[in-house]
């Protein structure tokens, strides 16, 4: 088009390593003419949504503007107000955003920290037992409605990261055969000495894992069988849940490829079903939680379908979806004495389930608030990310050994001592998954999924 010229070469290198921190699509940029303001822009780009003509940067001599998800600029008209006149005569930069890739994927920071903050909520919600934090009060509920259910921004991850890394790759049996290497694998080594110790002690449940007769069948082999097939010891549950989406991946490749429209269209109506089905009680069904997480899942993957046209609205949003979350979990210590998410059988009433909107809600502004430090180094938050599969696998271990020897030795109890247990267990487990993984470095992610 007529007046798009090509950036000079030290802008170009400027602003591209600037930019590197994951947004795909143009930055366009215009001389500025100070002390002349900017009025708005008016463009048309190829294969993208329309820009909505508003400048997202200014500069000393320039103003700069990103447009997230376009490919080519096809007309631009950047206006000027000068005694109340727009003119469109000024000519455009136009430099293409690539981000930091890792072949044909690109590699996103955020995600890493956002698996980081994911895993220290968690562990952070199997430590109330062992803090002695007796949730009561209105803002003891509001506080445990944000920390309880952590699993679902896992989840969510898991979902955005299938279609950001599997999608263009994806081969049923591989991504199975890998998952089974990477995932499965390691739950059963670490299962089986809980289930052991399950077995001997005849605990948790044991109406449900254990048989009614004194026999080999009834209290070994079928609790055996059920401790593992279920997630049943420590909190492993997740893992027959999440491996049961994996093995309906193929229907998520679809659900990719429809416009979407449609597929925001199916979240919402998965999603009302969610918030009146409920988590299963005591995480005893995988069908259930997969009819309550799936909708996350897919919440998931269209975030990663659209991240530039979310990061590009969201924006300076951040301190709006914080209220959305503290409205939602205030909302909730309202409604109800429960924290967390909602358990019951699949087919009883017990309300809405508002910790489902509100895991939603925090989500989206874990990955909006996280990619703004896309480019920068945070050696805690790498290192936790790095560990947190296998901090997963540890963690309940060292929150049940702290329990015995709080049993014995007592101790204060408070909300005080729930970031001190929360910081100490997530040490603890990291370190013994450190020492494994410089035992046996190429055994490790076997045995304790690092």
């Amino acid at each position: 088009m007529a007046g798009i010229i090509e950036a000079p070469p030290e802008l170009l290198e400027r602003e591209q390593a600037r930019q590197s921190s994951g947004l795909t699509g143009l930055f366009v940029v215009a001389p500025s003419f100070r002390p002349v303001p900017l009025a708005g822009w008016r463009g048309k780009f190829r294969n993208s949504r329309p820009f909505p003509g508003n400048f997202l940067q200014g500069r000393d001599d320039f103003f700069a503007v990103a447009i997230p998800g376009a490919q080519e600029l096809l007309t631009l008209e950047p206006f000027y107000e000068i005694s109340g006149r727009a003119i469109s005569s000024v000519r455009a930069f136009v430099i293409p955003l690539q981000g930091k890739s890792d072949g044909d994927i690109m590699y996103l920071k955020s995600f890493d920290y956002f698996r980081a903050v994911t895993i220290v909520l968690i562990v952070a919600g199997h430590c109330y037992g062992i803090s002695g934090w007796k949730v009561t009060t209105f803002s003891d509920r509001v506080l445990a409605n944000i920390i309880s259910g952590g699993t679902s921004l896992f989840v969510f991850i898991s979902g955005f990261l299938f279609h950001h890394v599997f999608y263009k790759r994806y081969s049923y049996f591989k991504f199975i055969k890998g998952k089974i290497k990477n995932v499965y694998s390691p739950y059963i080594c670490v299962s089986i000495i809980p289930i052991a110790y399950s077995i001997y002690t005849k605990n948790p449940y044991p109406e449900f894992y254990f048989g009614s007769t004194d026999t080999l069948f009834d209290q070994v082999l079928r609790p055996t069988f059920l401790y593992f097939w279920y997630g049943g010891v420590l909190v492993y549950w997740y893992i027959p849940f999440i491996m049961t989406m994996f093995l309906i991946s193929p229907l998520f490749m679809r659900f990719i490829r429809l416009r979407t429209n449609l597929g925001t269209l199916i979240v919402a109506v998965l999603s009302l079903v969610a918030v009146f089905v409920h988590r299963p009680i005591n995480n005893l069904s995988i069908l259930q939680s997969v009819v309550y997480f799936l909708p996350v899942y897919l919440f998931g993957i269209l975030c990663s379908m659209e991240r530039d046209w979310i990061y590009a609205r969201l924006q300076g949003k951040n301190l709006v979806l914080l209220a959305g979350v503290l409205f939602l979990a205030m909302l909730q210590a309202v409604l109800m004495d429960t924290c967390g998410n909602l358990q019951k059988n699949p087919f009883d009433y017990n309300g809405v389930d508002v910790s489902f909107l509100q895991k939603i809600v925090l989500c989206v502004l874990l990955m909006n608030f996280l990619h703004r430090y896309e480019d920068r180094e945070c050696r805690v938050l790498e290192r936790v990310a790095s560990a947190s599969f296998a901090i997963y696998f540890l963690h309940g271990w060292v929150v049940f050994f702290i329990w015995k020897a709080r049993e014995h030795f007592g101790g204060p109890a408070g909300f005080f001592l729930l970031p001190l247990f929360t910081a100490l267990v997530t040490w603890i487990s990291y370190a013994v998954a450190a020492v494994i993984k410089k035992g046996c470095p190429e055994k490790s992610r076997l045995f304790i999924g690092w």
